[in-house]
């Protein structure tokens, strides 16, 4: 399966824009949904969901407008690194290294796979 969207500064147009602008927006609205489970439930749903979204839209080769809008923009506003950062930090400061280190596991390893499912997912509906 080859990954890779292609978008090039110079073909940027406002139409380019308002895609990632609007998925952005999604994306967003649906990672603060997620952080309504709780702080490490919502974090990892929303990065897992995430990487199965842009494994998904990889392997179907969306481009264009569709493919800013869902993988840059939602997928990029819906995943959160920085909340999983703070999170991290906050179990760190509480001498939580257990649950930090389980954390950070689960999130690599169900990215990674919820990449890979999407992918697959996405090379099947082809």
């Amino acid at each position: 399966m080859a990954y890779g969207i292609r978008i090039e500064a110079k073909n940027m147009s406002a139409l380019s824009v308002l895609a990632i602008a609007l998925g952005g927006a999604l994306g967003g609205l649906l990672r603060w949904a997620l952080s309504l489970l709780g702080p490490v439930r919502g974090t990892l749903a929303a990065n897992t969901l995430a990487c199965a979204l842009l494994g998904a839209c990889l392997a179907i080769g969306i481009d264009g407008f569709w493919g800013l809008f869902l993988a840059t923009g939602v997928a990029g506003a819906f995943s959160t690194w920085s909340t999983l950062a703070k999170e991290l930090g906050g179990l760190i400061q509480a001498a939580k290294h257990a649950s930090a280190a389980l954390t950070l596991v689960l999130n690599l390893l169900a990215g990674a796979l919820a990449l890979w499912a999407g992918g697959a997912i996405g090379a099947w509906v082809l």
